[in-house]
């Protein structure tokens, strides 16, 4: 595992060229442009962010990303960027106490003061945070847990006066079981009650896959009523609207992005080859343009498996061709639009009223004392 963590950093971070937009050839109404850039700085007491997705989470106010207890003593710490005052700030989550938060978890903005928070060793209780003080608000408990939740960015959760909606992961989500693996959580806040929702869909279990922890993972996004799903290797995205209890498919394709036909044994060499054969990293919803992105990346240069994976240089020149592709989606799921960029990360992004930011990574050291995003700004083609 850690083998193949510290693999993962050195291909996100090894490559490094000038940023060219790829003029896509096709008939959609909208693409995405280069704006503005900005620079975050990161002041001495502001860490840089972890490279694990699920401690990052934003609204069209702040940007945080949390640090554990395990890097620190004392409390859980979330750093929050303020866009407006431009200024970062420390919050440490309440950890006194039975009911304190002790652990990492993951966590969304239900509001400007207001966060969900979700302590990964907590199975059985999720918090409610006021952003300012840190205090808990309230604590909801799960009575019938048999799930835990899902700890991918941007982690979301919808919220009313009944209910929470938010992803689910199965403690025992292997190949063999999968069909019996829910992928989506209501729950009722006056019964304490968890449902688990939505099997994983008629296509997976894929058996060429079973290899690959790739197939297992999800992540989503949250658009009034509807949970959208994507998965790393499929094409499909999935949409449940959970006041309907309707399950949709809907097409969204990268060519770039392909399965692989066969795995070895080797799970270090598996996760690499699940890597450069592409993968859909992410669906964000962007409420002030009211479309979905979908983003992945690819590696043009990479054609098959046969890599000398201990060869530094030819692994260099395929990185330096990575391309980061986002579709664009109106509120049916039906594509839109579609852009290609390089060197753009995608790890990190946000959305507000400006339009939707993604980390740019520079290669340099210098990142490490600030954070560079470059804003695509979505414009309409002309005829």
């Amino acid at each position: 595992m850690k083998k193949t963590f510290i693999l993962f950093l050195f291909i996100v971070v090894l490559f490094s060229c000038r940023s060219v937009q790829k003029k896509e050839a096709n008939n959609y109404k909208y693409s995405l442009v280069k704006a503005d850039s900005i620079k975050i700085n990161l002041q001495d007491t502001i860490p840089y962010p972890p490279a694990s997705s699920y401690a990052w989470n934003y609204n069209d106010k702040y940007l945080a990303f949390l640090f554990s207890a395990t890097r620190f003593s004392g409390p859980i710490r979330l750093y929050y960027y303020n866009f407006i005052k431009k200024k970062w700030k420390l919050t440490l989550l309440n950890s006194i106490g039975p009911n304190g938060i002790k652990s990492e978890g993951s966590f969304a903005f239900l509001n400007d003061t207001t966060l969900f928070y979700d302590p990964a060793k907590v199975l059985e209780r999720f918090f409610i945070v006021n952003n300012k003080s840190a205090k808990i608000i309230k604590t909801y408990r799960i009575k019938n847990l048999t799930y835990s939740i899902e700890y991918f960015s941007p982690f979301c959760v919808y919220s009313d006066s009944e209910y929470f909606v938010f992803s689910l992961t199965s403690n025992m989500a292997t190949y063999r079981n999968l069909k019996n693996t829910k992928l989506i959580g209501i729950y009722n806040k006056n019964t304490q009650s968890l449902k688990p929702m939505v099997n994983y869909p008629p296509s997976f279990p894929v058996p060429e896959l079973k290899e690959s922890s790739a197939q297992f993972s999800s992540t989503v996004t949250i658009y009034k009523q509807t949970v959208v799903i994507n998965f790393p290797k499929d094409p499909f995205l999935y949409s449940y609207n959970f006041k309907e209890d309707k399950f949709s498919k809907h097409l969204c394709e990268n060519k770039g992005v392909y399965q692989v036909k066969k795995y070895s044994g080797d799970k270090r060499r598996n996760a690499f080859i699940d890597f450069l054969t592409g993968q859909y990293k992410n669906v964000v919803f962007d409420p002030f343009r009211k479309v979905f992105y979908r983003l992945s990346y690819s590696f043009p240069n990479f054609k098959n498996g046969n890599i000398a994976f201990d060869n530094k240089q030819e692994i260099k020149n395929i990185i330096k061709k990575r391309r980061f592709t986002v579709q664009i989606l109106d509120t049916t799921l039906n594509v839109i639009g579609e852009t290609s960029f390089t060197n753009l990360n995608g790890l990190y992004f946000f959305v507000t009223q400006k339009g939707f930011y993604v980390y740019k990574s520079s290669g340099s050291y210098d990142e490490h004392e600030e954070l560079g995003f470059v804003n695509l700004k979505l414009v309409k083609r002309q005829e």
